[in-house]
């Protein structure tokens, strides 16, 4: 049951992913299994660029799609959801800082100076 369920996630997936260019996989299938009926059908009412076409039109109903969902959307910026306080209004942390930024700092304070291995165990 779960190779079954992997199989048919990942055949979804791929689907979704090749789908921009399923017409083209299409046409060459069709000009490979079916050539005679494809070129009296196909080609004789649609012409040479027929997959052109095709995927122009699949274009222009993906981007009505997304239009339509843009227009139902509330236009919301970034400032709505923002909070913005003033530094002056933290005036504990603002003296911390000035302390701490006249204290005299040594890097080889910081990195231990001989190396510790992690123990065995």
């Amino acid at each position: 049951m779960k190779n079954i369920l992997t199989y048919l996630l990942l055949f979804t997936y791929s689907t979704v992913m090749l789908k921009p260019v399923m017409p083209y996989i299409t046409d060459g299938l069709n000009h490979i299994l079916n050539f005679k009926d494809h070129m009296a059908t196909v080609h004789a009412h649609h012409g040479k660029y027929h997959v052109h076409i095709e995927v122009a039109e699949a274009a222009k109903k993906v981007n009505t799609e997304k239009n339509t969902d843009n227009i139902l959307k509330k236009e919301t910026t970034g400032n709505d959801h923002n909070i913005v306080k003033k530094p002056d209004s933290f005036p504990v942390q603002q003296s911390i800082l000035k302390y701490a930024a006249t204290l005299p700092v040594d890097i080889s304070d910081i990195y231990l100076s001989s190396d510790f291995p992690p123990p065995k165990g």
